[in-house]
């Protein structure tokens, strides 16, 4: 019985996995671009969110959609699927807004 609940969580995940992995990946792209555009033009790190929000809005919709979509797909309620996608689309930006700043501040680069 373990097993099988183990299974279909595994299914589930890479479900989700290929739903929302090109808009994942898009919207990660598009903050690196952001991230490195940025650092070029020495935007100060108090700037940063809003730059990355701006020039990365239609990739962070998109993956907010497929995101959601998944979850309701999923029987999980619209409300929810919802909460949790901006949830993960605020860490992404909390996590790049920290490693800009700490580029910013060394003054080097991301590969």
């Amino acid at each position: 019985m373990i097993s099988f609940a183990i299974a279909t969580a595994l299914y589930a995940v890479s479900m989700q996995a290929s739903a929302t992995v090109q808009p994942r990946k898009n919207f990660a792209a598009c903050l690196d671009r952001v991230t490195k555009k940025s650092l070029q033009d020495k935007v100060e790190p108090s700037a940063f969110e809003a730059a990355a929000r701006s020039a990365c809005a239609a990739e962070e919709t998109a993956f907010k959609k497929a995101m959601v979509d998944y979850d309701v797909s999923m029987k999980i309620a619209r409300a929810r699927a919802e909460q949790d996608a901006q949830l993960q689309v605020e860490d992404y930006l909390a996590t790049r807004k920290d490693a800009y700043q700490m580029y910013f501040e060394s003054g080097s680069l991301p590969k």
